[in-house]
């Protein structure tokens, strides 16, 4: 009996002593679990602020090679004339429009003690997270000029857009089937009242009819549909009744909401100069780019007659010049940029986007429009000359610029 006793006892204990290793091996697993989780959460916290300050590092860098561009044009203008400025306009823009990235990334055809001393630069910076920078020209027609009180500016802008409407419908017939319902001059009077201050719709009757259905489902935003606003991104157009996917990817490459009063086709990229007329395909928007980018093939376009005549000379380059006078041009030094920063630590990426605005070229442009439209504002004194303006848009030099960092309009971070 007192043996059987003794087996049981030594089973009990065993099972006891298997349980305790099970449990402490269930705890150490789990503590490892919950370490590794947390490790990973905090290792991707840090991963998260180093790409964010990497990318407000690019961010910071792009802003002040904007302002030494702003100034070195600014000086250059004032010592040499704008004719002067203008011909060294190729090789200055490459000081904001050179992408940027850190580490260095250096051609093969750098020499290995050039290599070697952009290296050892690398190795002694503390920064172990990236960043990539890309700086280009905002100058595009400004969508929220449909309410301009300057009705040329309205004009401009509406027959810009039925332009590309029209000239998409011509050359893309798949398109043209998919949307051959679409009402283009609805859509541009939605686009107004979205902007003018009233209820009424320029299509007639009350705007605000058309957007029962989004105020329901968006019933926590304070702003009215419409806001009688202006746009503050362009994404906003996509809200707008009528616009489906295809008319507002049609739309955004040749507008923004911050632009000047034209698209300088010396800084537009080949979805802007497609933008312009029907017969600037991407072959024939390639063949802009080339001529502008290489001297020796011309460069840049001097005025609106340089850059028709080139396109008119090429395969398929059709503006006539009714169509040439409802295409807003301007030429000159930039006046807004979009900086696009990249920031990565791990597999963390970050993004920001951020828009600057020159108020001072705004102002040259606006008031050079303003000239033309009313040629003579005293008339009490017919004799007076008008005010000096410039439809190039070239006159920003004319006023001293504000003092500190290009003025930011528009932040975004992804």
């Amino acid at each position: 009996m007192k043996k059987n006793f003794l087996s049981n006892s030594k089973g009990i204990a065993l099972l006891q002593t298997l349980f305790l290793v099970t449990l402490i091996i269930f705890i150490v697993n789990q503590v490892n679990f919950e370490t590794a989780v947390e490790y990973t959460v905090n290792a991707q916290a840090l991963h998260q602020i180093k790409a964010y300050q990497a990318a407000k590092s690019g961010m910071e860098i792009s802003l002040l090679r904007i302002s030494i561009y702003n100034k070195v044009m600014d000086q250059l203008t004032s010592s040499m004339g704008k004719e002067a400025a203008s011909s060294m306009s190729q090789t200055l823009n490459m000081i904001y429009s050179f992408p940027l990235t850190w580490p260095m990334v250096l051609p093969a055809e750098v020499s290995s003690l050039e290599k070697e001393s952009v290296e050892n630069l690398n190795e002694k910076s503390f920064m172990d997270s990236t960043f990539a920078t890309q700086i280009q020209s905002e100058d595009l027609l400004n969508i929220n000029d449909l309410d301009s009180p300057l009705e040329s500016q309205r004009e401009r802008v509406k027959n810009a857009l039925l332009e590309l409407f029209k000239g998409k419908m011509e050359i893309d017939r798949d398109w043209a089937a998919r949307n051959r319902d679409v009402p283009f001059e609805e859509i541009i009077n939605n686009i107004k009242d979205w902007i003018d201050p009233d209820t009424q719709s320029s299509s007639g009757g009350d705007e605000r009819r058309y957007y029962a259905r989004l105020r329901e489902l968006d019933r926590d935003n304070l702003d009215p549909y419409p806001p009688n606003r202006h746009f503050r991104t362009i994404d906003e157009i996509r809200m707008v009744p009528g616009v489906n996917d295809e008319v507002f990817e049609l739309i955004k490459p040749g507008f923004s909401v911050f632009g000047p009063m034209g698209i300088n086709p010396n800084l537009a990229d080949q979805g802007a100069l497609k933008s312009l007329h029907k017969s600037i395909t991407d072959a024939v928007a390639q063949k802009i780019i080339s001529r502008r980018e290489n001297m020796n093939e011309g460069g840049p376009y001097q005025n609106a007659e340089d850059f028709f005549s080139f396109v008119n000379r090429q395969d398929g380059g059709r503006i006539t010049p009714e169509d040439q006078s409802k295409i807003p041009l301007r030429f000159g030094n930039p006046c807004n940029f979009r900086i696009l920063s990249t920031g990565s630590s791990g597999k963390t990426v970050v993004t920001i986007t951020a828009i600057t605005y020159d108020i001072t070229c705004s102002q040259t442009e606006l008031s050079s429009e303003m000239s033309k439209a009313n040629p003579n504002p005293n008339p009490n004194n017919p004799q007076q000359p008008p005010p000096t303006n410039n439809p190039s848009g070239e006159g920003r030099n004319n006023q001293k610029r504000p003092k500190g960092p290009p003025r930011i309009v528009y932040w975004n971070e992804q």
